[in-house]
């Protein structure tokens, strides 16, 4: 059975949407545009693996802060 690879915006879109986290918010944490994260994760762009790697970070830290907040 082959699997479908989902474009990488829509990677992005998922994982910013289950930490809950707005356009707005990733792009300030990773230090980029709206404008830029919008149309990656649309597809307009193709971003660089060191793109990525800085956008899923950004979001890995939220997250990983959230942790260590006691409920």
């Amino acid at each position: 059975m082959t699997k479908k690879l989902i474009p990488t915006g829509e990677s992005l879109r998922s994982l910013r949407n289950l930490a809950g986290l707005t356009l707005s918010e990733v792009a300030d944490i990773a230090g980029t545009s709206i404008a830029y994260l919008s149309k990656v994760e649309r597809g307009e762009f193709v971003p660089t693996k060191r793109y990525v790697a800085q956008v899923t970070s950004a979001i890995a830290g939220v997250l990983a802060d959230a942790e260590k907040v006691p409920a």
